[in-house]
């Protein structure tokens, strides 16, 4: 910001013109019957720009809202809305008819006066350059390591004898059963609503980056892991963070880091890791089982109690369940997800415009494309935990 590069200020660039009385739960179909302003022509505010029809009879006049620059987004015959045939449910702003460029630039502000702003998360660009840096000092690994990771999964690899206390897939199941439903579909959603459709480009991109910074972080975790006599393993960041600087000369900073590390988890735990899951899933389910409304503390009660019974088991314990539960898990949730593309098959070319539109040309913010770009990496990050160090403490555990 200090630079001019990014302006954390949100600007208007442009004013929308919607369907005069227009809401969400508007019927009917409207039609632009005749445009009153040549497009690209200079307006003022409350000129009359166009008039439109409603299947429901009679027709309605469009006002422009601003003074600048006249833009038409229908053409003269064009059906603007038409809630019959579910235009609104992918295409947003499916009821706007024009746009209007502002002569300058308007900063939006929040219901007291103050400008809003979007400002960009040190722990975000921390995270996107950590991810681009091992992705190439390991040479692209998120490439080159595809295949071999597909091979580790599937037991390729597996000995039964080999020091550890976890299969390969066992390790995966524990890591992803805490990601997948917390970060790839309330994240995503977050992440859309925040951001528009572009920030799914960016999150894609980060996905791809973060293959790279998990690689690395599980890898440490196995190489600095400590076996007891009895064969339990205890390999995290803690661990990687104390021997790996230790052996850097830099024993003092990998103690600090370490513990350091282990209060940050623990913060984490109880915030993202419970409290944001118990909540989710309490409120899908009295969504669907009105019984259970207002009876949320019970059911955090019993939901503890049922993962306690799994987890004071420790890690063998949680892999014998995550490796039952988690195929099932992610079958329910691709199969959920083709049903929905399959409903609107024909909106999938509308979703990839607007996410190569809105992660590219944002027209709402001044800079926009880096303030989607860091939505983008801001959800993302909570959706894999790529670099959060989490999952190399299930993959340390493995044989």
């Amino acid at each position: 910001a200090a630079t001019g590069i990014y302006a954390p200020v949100v600007y208007a660039d442009v004013k929308l013109i919607s369907i005069p009385e227009w809401n969400a739960d508007t019927e009917g179909k409207f039609s632009l019957q005749q445009w009153l302003k040549p497009e690209g022509s200079h307006v003022n505010k409350g000129d009359k720009i166009a008039v439109i029809s409603k299947s429901t009879g009679g027709t309605v006049d469009a006002f422009a809202q601003a003074n600048g620059e006249l833009k038409y987004l229908v053409k003269e015959g064009g059906v603007i809305y038409n809630s019959d045939n579910k235009k609104h449910v992918i295409e947003q702003g499916a009821q706007y008819l024009a746009e209007i460029k502002y002569d300058e630039p308007i900063p939006l502000v929040h219901p007291n006066g103050d400008p809003q702003t979007k400002n960009i998360p040190f722990i975000v660009v921390w995270l996107l350059l950590g991810a681009t840096f091992f992705t190439l000092r390991m040479g692209f690994i998120n490439i080159r390591g595809f295949r071999h990771s597909l091979d580790l999964a599937k037991g390729k690899y597996d000995d039964p004898d080999a020091p550890g206390q976890v299969t390969h897939f066992q390790a995966l199941a524990t890591a992803v059963s805490g990601t997948v439903g917390l970060g790839n579909i309330a994240g995503v959603a977050v992440a859309v609503s925040l951001g528009g459709a572009g920030a799914t480009m960016w999150m894609i991109l980060a996905g791809l980056l973060g293959m790279s910074s998990k690689f690395v972080e599980c890898t440490l975790g196995v190489k600095y892991r400590d076996i007891l006599p009895d064969g339990r393993v205890f390999g995290d960041p803690m661990n990687y963070l104390r021997y790996g600087l230790e052996k850097r000369n830099l024993k003092r900073d990998g103690k600090f880091l370490a513990a350091f590390f282990a209060i940050l988890a623990v913060g984490a735990s109880f915030g993202g890791g419970n409290m944001f899951q118990a909540n989710q899933s309490f409120e899908q389910l009295a969504g669907q089982f009105p019984v259970l409304a207002g009876h949320g503390f019970w059911f955090g009660v019993i939901t503890a109690i049922l993962v306690g019974t799994v987890i004071l088991g420790f890690i063998s314990s949680i892999a014998k369940v995550t490796e039952k539960i988690v195929p099932f898990m992610a079958g329910i949730y691709v199969l959920a997800a083709l049903i929905v593309i399959g409903v609107n098959i024909e909106n999938i070319g509308p979703a990839f415009s607007a996410i190569i539109d809105g992660a590219f040309s944002p027209s709402a913010l001044k800079g926009g494309v880096i303030g989607v770009l860091i939505v983008g990496f801001q959800r993302a990050a909570f959706s894999n935990e790529a670099g959060v160090g989490s999952a190399a403490i299930a993959h340390s555990a493995a044989k």
